[in-house]
């Protein structure tokens, strides 16, 4: 359950992350965060930080597995 967890928390970091940065670029509008340089910056950092627990989760369960 734990490993199942990290991996649906750190997918959906990883995404909103992504789509901050998006946003902050200015190729997704409608939002105060779009054409604003911190959002790039700030998004390429959480979805950073989520990649990392998505691949901790995996590799949790990879770890069980064998």
């Amino acid at each position: 359950m734990k490993r199942t967890l990290l991996m649906a928390v750190g997918g959906l970091i990883t995404v909103f992350g992504l789509l901050f940065l998006l946003q902050g670029s200015g190729l997704v509008k409608g939002s105060p965060m779009t054409n604003n340089h911190f959002w790039i910056y700030a998004g390429a950092v959480i979805a950073i930080v989520g990649a990392a627990i998505l691949v901790l989760g995996v590799r949790t369960a990879r770890t069980r597995i064998r």
